[in-house]
């Protein structure tokens, strides 16, 4: 059966297998489903609303998980980058004193090779300068550069 409402002052003539229905009456007849149906809409939208509302706590949940993850990373990685410039500055202050040391020993050793040099350099010009002046003092200095020869000969 045909289930359409229609103005009953509209129609000039009903048929059968379509009874005429007042508009009031079909009114009537339909509110309490179309409100059973308006309920079960409300009700799911509140679900659905309900479901959004869970999404958007989980969401806040993870910014807020993201947000102390970033944090401790950040924390983790300025203490890395702090402890590094620390063994950076520790290792280039080693570095610094090794060297001054090194130098130092280099300086050391230099110094005893000058005086070396200066004694043997000394003996020689002084042999030298009495042979070239001719006389025979010249032999007296054969014992002491002799000896001073002997002192170095085996260092260099």
């Amino acid at each position: 059966q045909c289930q359409v409402p229609l103005c009953v002052d509209c129609l000039e003539q009903s048929h059968e297998g379509h009874p005429n229905t007042s508009l009031k009456k079909a009114v009537q007849e339909r509110k309490s489903t179309v409100q059973a149906l308006i309920t079960e809409g409300r009700s799911i939208s509140e679900n659905y609303q309900s479901f959004l509302r869970g999404l958007r706590e989980k969401e806040k949940a993870l910014e807020e998980h993201k947000q102390r993850r970033n944090n401790s990373i950040i924390q983790a990685y300025h203490q890395m980058d702090q402890k590094l410039k620390e063994n950076y500055h520790n290792l280039l202050y080693e570095s610094e004193e090794n060297h001054r040391m090194d130098m130092a020993t280099i300086q050391t050793e230099r110094d005893s090779v000058l005086a070396d040099v200066g004694e043997l350099s000394a003996a020689c010009d002084q042999a030298e300068q009495e042979m070239e002046q001719g006389g025979v003092e010249f032999v007296s200095q054969e014992p002491s550069l002799r000896g001073i020869i002997l002192k170095y000969r085996g260092k260099a």
